[in-house]
């Protein structure tokens, strides 16, 4: 008789979770086999589809667009990751010192950036950096330096650095609440011994609550690679791939192979294999965090 409650309960989170499992199968599982599939085939859309093998492979690796637009992706999610991690904990550090009262606004205005949209931040950082009358140059005139002012959305040295830059300030707030998050769980008598050996807090925060808040960095590390190397909307808003091909990222070549060119198998390829690419850079950084974990 016993085994009857459990056998319903069993039931019962089946019945709960069918509908999200059917979401998850039609809006992901599906249109992944899918899109495996079509890398195979050469479907322009309309017409019947033809296998192919591996031809749309072949024509990747050999592609000089392909490899750029990969190189643009990894370095926007690499450089934007290596920037906003770093100043999301720098930030946790300095918010986790102020008052309470405090802490709760400069918390909510820090992460006031990754709640807004891709496509609004890629607007109004187009106009900030537009040559003629954007703010970043108006405020290097006043200030005299005049000679660093720059075309800075279509200039090819410095274009892929600005949107990673952009990047990394947009994602910096996710870092900074999960790492503040870890902090406040930190137990008090953790800092009041140190205190007492005379430890201030540079040497806190290096010897006690930056391994503890190691697991939250891996966690905030991983996600914004994941959100900046797919970077669509940002980069299209701010400067459709250009100038030429400098800033064209994967998915912005998928949508031209695609749409454009009515390639869907080659465009699908690319989407395979960026996908692949990315899975690997993910098991490096879980592989880079990988080791002791410290419990509070």
């Amino acid at each position: 008789m016993a085994q009857h409650p459990t056998r319903r309960n069993l039931i019962f989170g089946i019945l709960l979770l069918t509908p999200a499992a059917a979401a998850i199968i039609a809006t992901t599982l599906l249109p992944a086999l899918s899109n495996l599939l079509i890398a195979f085939q050469d479907w322009n859309g309309f017409a019947a589809a033809k296998w192919i093998g591996f031809d749309n492979f072949k024509a990747a690796f050999a592609d000089d667009y392909f490899w750029k637009s990969m190189k643009a992706s990894f370095f926007i999610g690499i450089i934007s990751t290596l920037g906003a991690v770093p100043l999301g904990v720098l930030l946790a550090a300095c918010v986790f010192k102020v008052g309470k009262f405090e802490g709760s606004a400069y918390r909510v205005v820090l992460f006031v950036p990754v709640m807004i949209p891709l496509a609004i931040i890629g607007l109004l950082f187009t106009f900030m950096l537009n040559p003629e009358m954007g703010l970043i140059n108006k405020i290097l005139e006043l200030i005299g330096l005049e000679n660093l002012q720059r075309a800075w959305l279509s200039n090819p040295d410095t274009v892929m650095w600005v949107i990673s830059l952009i990047g990394a300030w947009r994602m910096a707030g996710l870092t900074m609440m999960l790492t503040f998050a870890t902090m406040i769980s930190i137990p008090t008598e953790l800092f009041e011994s140190s205190k007492l050996d005379g430890a201030g807090y540079p040497r806190q925060f290096f010897s006690i609550m930056l391994p503890l808040i190691r697991p939250s960095l891996q966690v905030s590390t991983v996600f914004s690679f994941i959100v900046l190397v797919s970077t669509y909307d940002l980069v299209y808003i701010m400067t459709r791939g250009g100038p030429g091909t400098v800033s064209q990222t994967v998915p912005i070549y998928m949508m031209k192979t695609a749409f454009t060119y009515s390639n869907f198998g080659s465009s699908a390829t690319i989407g395979l294999l960026f996908s692949v690419a990315g899975i690997l850079v993910i098991f490096l950084l879980q592989r880079l965090f990988k080791g002791e974990n410290h419990e509070i």
